[in-house]
């Protein structure tokens, strides 16, 4: 049923070459007119849906609470999206839910309280959506975790460091013999190994970040783990107490 003082085939031709589904009510919510496009949306014939309360197209829990909102609507049309921050679900004919935006727009109509819902399908939409905040979420994690890695690094840094610079130091004074000289060049050795070491792991990262990384797995022997570990250890015992102890076994 077209505004009064429009020619009928006019608007006819206007409501089918909109782009959304369009379903327009009467004062009391009864639809009296639907294009193409809400046919296929909705899935129901055109005659199955005239003469039916607009409420059928949206899941029953809704209804209740959407009369109410029709009904302020009706005192005060105007042109306006609805329901603004809120997901809007439709209901197909087959009982599939989907999301969906509507907007409103009151009618010229002698009769009066005309309304067209301009009705479009947010699937794909909402679908972008999530996949962008996921992808968000896993981008603030790899971030994270990038944090987490660097402030380890920059941890196992300071040990080694200080430790080199007090074998420096040491090995500057007079007192130093020919044991504590090998000793300490053994130290400076492993220590300089082991920042290397923690240079690759940051090497690792950038590919990591940029999907290159390779994990390649091998065996170990624990016997060629345990020597450096308590050398390690001794190494602390230098860095803590200012002297250099025997050469360790």
């Amino acid at each position: 049923m077209p505004p009064a003082g429009r020619p009928e085939r006019l608007f006819h031709s206007f409501l089918e070459a909109a782009p959304d589904a369009v379903v327009i009510i009467d004062g009391g919510g009864v639809i009296v007119q639907v294009n193409s496009q809400a046919e296929r949306l909705f899935g129901y014939p055109r005659m199955e849906l005239l003469g039916r309360p607009l409420e059928v197209l949206m899941p029953e829990r809704f209804r209740g609470s959407h009369v109410a909102q029709r009904q302020t609507y009706s005192e005060d049309m105007h042109p306006r999206p609805m329901g603004r921050g809120l997901d809007l679900i439709g209901l197909r004919k087959d009982g599939r839910e989907f999301p969906i935006d509507v907007s409103l727009s009151p009618l010229p109509n002698e009769a009066g309280g005309l309304v067209a819902s301009a009705i479009r399908d947010m699937t794909d939409h909402r679908r972008l959506e999530d996949e962008l905040r996921a992808r968000t979420r896993e981008l603030e994690e790899a971030d994270r975790q990038k944090d987490q890695f660097l402030l380890a690094v920059a941890h196992e840094l300071r040990t080694p460091l200080s430790a080199l610079a007090h074998v420096a130091e040491v090995l500057r004074s007079p007192q130093a013999d020919a044991d504590v000289h090998q000793m300490a060049s053994g130290i400076l050795e492993r220590q300089t190994a082991y920042m290397a070491r923690l240079v690759d792991d940051l090497l690792d990262l950038a590919r990591v970040r940029c999907g290159k990384l390779e994990l390649r797995r091998k065996s170990i022997d624990l016997r060629t783990v345990v020597p450096p570990a308590v050398e390690f250890s001794h190494t602390l015992n230098i860095a803590g107490s200012g002297t250099l102890p025997s050469v360790p076994r």
